[in-house]
């Protein structure tokens, strides 16, 4: 009795990226703990991460199309697709700080009602 246990294996070609997300500010602020969705254009691979609190992740893609969400509390959300090549290594994100601004208008110690503030 004899067994063939030999099976054809077929690598394919990927690369570890190291995802960065950082804040739009003059400082440009590492974002910790962003969640980071991960999906692949064929549907096969669809996960959620997080920052640590360098603002980074590493993790290791194949070749191929990924939309990237990106989402934090205080920030505007960021979907990117980007296209991942074995010679990719390094994404940055940038995303938006939100700001909430609360203006009170008064004229000599009244307030105005219905006055517009443009900030």
């Amino acid at each position: 009795m004899s067994s063939d246990l030999s099976k054809e294996v077929i690598l394919e070609q990927g690369a570890t990226v190291n995802i960065t997300v950082k804040e739009n500010t003059e400082s440009g602020n590492v974002v910790p703990n962003a969640l980071v969705r991960i999906q692949s254009e064929d549907g096969i691979l669809d996960y959620i991460t997080e920052t640590t609190e360098g603002g980074m992740i590493s993790t290791h893609l194949l070749n191929g199309s990924y939309t990237f969400t990106i989402e934090k509390d205080g920030y505007s959300k960021a979907v990117v697709t980007k296209d991942i090549l074995d010679n990719i290594n390094a994404i940055t994100f940038v995303i938006s700080k939100v700001y909430n601004v609360t203006a009170n208008v008064t004229k000599t110690s009244e307030p105005v009602p219905d006055a517009t503030v443009n900030v």
